[in-house]
Order: structure tokens, then C-alpha cells, then sequence
């Protein structure tokens, strides 16, 4: 009679447990989701801030692009200040400051307070990935982290289409502004569910655990991951091919369609977003094929490649029919999936001691090349039009997007080449543990 009562008080001790784990990697998940849609409303607003602002194209995307500049300077401080100071209270303050941002935003009179809202919310999203993996990695399984990270992605594609639906609905019929005022009304539940629900590790002494790092041994590792070649070549590949989502789809892509092909806001929301779609189904399997396969380089590469193939079609022949539109985007979300097997081979260069921050480095990588190449492409594209302040996208011909957007197939042909480069699993040397 003790025995099967211990027996079933054991057994709801761990479905205790296991809901309690989910609970932390959804709630923690929402923030990932909630930045990462921020970042990808750059293509829905971007003509409502030329016109508010008076911009042009290189100065709307500089000021959508801003968003980037301090999160991509966090990145490695952010994984610093997760393994050094815990991810629950950061994963709160960094929300709400996000959220605040959008709010200062939203009701922006000047480009000045605009900047500072975007500014806000680059610098609090930038801690929403680098805590997610972390927990990831504090309550899975090592052999488990791989798939786990790429399910993180799926439901943050997925959670992206849908918010980027209603966000080019809510643009049409109310403008850019309120949109963002509800965004960040959002950010700030996310914040308070947040600091409810998640902690940081398995608690077995009664309080959470925070391990503490000296100045010395932060210096000692950035030391280690710069001179680590592998590294380097692993962002780079990141960074060129999640250009597809942080430079095209996210800004570029929209207003491409619109002028290109003739299409509504919504209509090219819609299509581009099923990129969304095709690596919320892409990143588990490639997933599942690097934990089984053994030339995770030639996967790596092969993608690239076929990513900068359908690039080129959508491109270059704009005489495609709105299904084959879709297909295509589809497609490319698939293929440019394998920017999630960057951040596994970051986390299995790292021992236990530097995962936040080379999972941080590797962040830094993939969101640079929206800093660098969304204004470049608005840049370019004024530059090959006629000069002059332009606050809407009339006067530029589908020759103009393609002479600019050129920009884009040859990074992803930069990830093709980088491939070949990147290690396989039984081939990556792990750091010694300390």
C-alpha cells in the first residue's frame, strides 16, 4: 500500500515537472516570438514612416533598421549577463523595456523620440533569444537542444505569420501607430507572465542557483571565441543566410511585391510571410537531419545554394502568378532553415561555462546583416532613381528593386561558399571544462 502510494505521488510529481518545464519554454517563447515580430513589421510600416516623417527610402530603413544597431551590440553582453546575473530578472526588465519602446515609438511627434523608441526596443529584444536558449539548454537535455532550438523557431515563424497578418490589417484600417501602441501593450503582459513563471534552472536547494564570473574570466572568454576561426565562419553563414529574413522578408520583400507585381499590403504581407511557414516546417527537419546525418557541411551548403536559386527567380522573372509567388517563398523558407544548425554548432563549441555567450556571439551574427543591409538596399535604390525627397514608392520601376536587391542573392551565395567550411558533429572540438 506505501509502495503504490509513493509510486503515484512520484508519478505526479513529474507531470508536475514536465508541465512546469513547458510552461517556462512557452512563456519564454513568447518573448522570442514578440521580438522577432518587431523586428519583421519593418516592411509593413516602412511607407507609413516615410510619409509621418518625410523620409526617403534610405532614410525610412535606416530608422527601421535602427532597431538593429544596439541589438546587435548586446548580443555577447547579453549572453554575458544571462550566465553571470540569472534570465529571469533580465528576461523581465529587458521585456518591459522593450515594450516601453514600442509605446515611445508609437506616439513618436519628432524622428528624434522615433529613434529612441526603436533604440528601446533593439536593446530589450536583444536578450529574448540568448535567455530562451539558455533555458533551453538549463532544463533539456544536451542531445535534445538541437531539435528543441528549432522548435523554438517553428513557433516563432508561426506566431510571426500570424502577427504580421494582422498587422497589415490593423495598418490599413487604423495606421502604423496604433499598431504599435497594442504591440506594446502585449509587451508588457509578456513581461508580467515572465517574471511569474520562469526560473532559471532545476531548483534542488530551494533557491535558484546564479553562478557568478569575474571580469577576468569574461575576458578569458571572448578570448577563446575570437581566436576560434570556426566561429567567425559559423556568423558569417548565419548572417548571410537569415539575410532572407531579416533584409527581404522583413523589409525589402513588401514593398518589392507591391510595386513589382501590383499587389495590396496585405496581399504581400501574406506572401512573403510564407516564408514564415516554410521554416516553421523547414527548422525541425533540419533538425532531425543534422542529429542523423554526418555531412552536416554539405547540407549547409546545399541549402544555400537552393536559396539563392529561388532568389533569383522571384527576382529576376516577375511574371510569376500569385500561387507561384507563394510556392517560391514557401520553398525558400525551407531552404534557408539550416541558420539553425548555426546555433547548435555555437552551442557545442562552447563548454558549460561560455554557452550564453557564443549562443550571444552567433545572435550578433545573424541580425548584423539587417543593420548593415537594409539601409544599403534603401540606399541603392535612391541611388538608381531620381533624386529627391520621395515619401512613398511611386517613382521607382521594378528595374530599381532588382539593381538593388541584387544585394541579397550574392550574400547568399557568401553562405553557399561558407558551407564547405563548417564542421560536422564528430568533427567540433569543445572547449576544455573548467
Amino acid at each position: 500500500m506505501f509502495v503504490s502510494s509513493l509510486k503515484v505521488r512520484l508519478q505526479g510529481m513529474l507531470q508536475v515537472k514536465r508541465f512546469w518545464v513547458w510552461s517556462i519554454w512557452f512563456i519564454s517563447n513568447l518573448f522570442v516570438l514578440f521580438q522577432f515580430f518587431l523586428q519583421m513589421t519593418s516592411g509593413v510600416i516602412i511607407e507609413g514612416l516615410m510619409k509621418s516623417f518625410s523620409l526617403t527610402p534610405f532614410g525610412g530603413s535606416l530608422l527601421a533598421s535602427s532597431y538593429y544597431y544596439i541589438y546587435v551590440i548586446l548580443q555577447v553582453p547579453a549572453g554575458f549577463l544571462v550566465d553571470q546575473y540569472g534570465i529571469r530578472r533580465l528576461l523581465f526588465v529587458t521585456s518591459a523595456i522593450c515594450a516601453v519602446g514600442c509605446l515611445f515609438f508609437s506616439t513618436a511627434g519628432s524622428l528624434s523620440v522615433a529613434w529612441v523608441g526603436r533604440l528601446l526596443m533593439g536593446g530589450g529584444g536583444a536578450f529574448a533569444f540568448v535567455g530562451a536558449m539558455r533555458l533551453l539548454s538549463n532544463w533539456f537535455p544536451i542531445e535534445r537542444f538541437g531539435f528543441m532550438a528549432a522548435v523554438t523557431e517553428t513557433a516563432g515563424m508561426l506566431g510571426s505569420l500570424l502577427g504580421a497578418f494582422f498587422l497589415a490589417h490593423w495598418v490599413e484600417q487604423t495606421g502604423w501607430r496604433h499598431a504599435m501602441i497594442t504591440a506594446g501593450l502585449l509587451g508588457l503582459v509578456i513581461s508580467l507572465l515572465l517574471v511569474l513563471i520562469i526560473r532559471d534552472r532545476p531548483v534542488t536547494t530551494g533557491s535558484e542557483a546564479i553562478v557568478i564570473k569575474s571580469r577576468s574570466s569574461l575576458f578569458a572568454d571572448m578570448n577563446s571565441l575570437i581566436k576560434n576561426p570556426v566561429v567567425w565562419f559559423n556568423g558569417i553563414y548565419s548572417s548571410a543566410i537569415f539575410s532572407i529574413i531579416t533584409v527581404f522578408v522583413a523589409l525589402w520583400g513588401i514593398p518589392f511585391l507591391q510595386k513589382v507585381y501590383h499587389l495590396t499590403l496585405v496581399t504581400s504581407t501574406v506572401l512573403c510571410n510564407m516564408v514564415f511557414v516554410g521554416v516553421a516546417i523547414g527548422a525541425p527537419l533540419v533538425g532531425y537531419l543534422d542529429a542523423r546525418i554526418r555531412a552536416r557541411h554539405l547540407l549547409m551548403a546545399s541549402c544555400a545554394g537552393l536559396s539563392m536559386c529561388i532568389l533569383v527567380i522571384l527576382i529576376y522573372i516577375p511574371v510569376l502568378s500569385i500561387s507561384m509567388i507563394g510556392t517560391l517563398m514557401f520553398l525558400l523558407g525551407m531552404s534557408s532553415s539550416t541558420y539553425v544548425i548555426s546555433f547548435v554548432i555555437a552551442h557545442e563549441l562552447a563548454t558549460e561555462r561560455t554557452r550564453g555567450i557564443s549562443i550571444g556571439f552567433t545572435n550578433m551574427f545573424s541580425v548584423a546583416s539587417a543593420l548593415i543591409f537594409q539601409p544599403l538596399i534603401g540606399l541603392v535604390l535612391y541611388l538608381v532613381s531620381a533624386p529627391g525627397v520621395q515619401t512613398n514608392f511611386t517613382v521607382y520601376s521594378a528595374r530599381h528593386f532588382q539593381l538593388a536587391l541584387l544585394i541579397i542573392p550574392l550574400l547568399i551565395l557568401v553562405a553557399f561558399l561558407l558551407g564547405f567550411y563548417l564542421p560536422n558533429r564528430d568533427t567540433v572540438k569543445r572547449e576544455e571544462e573548467s
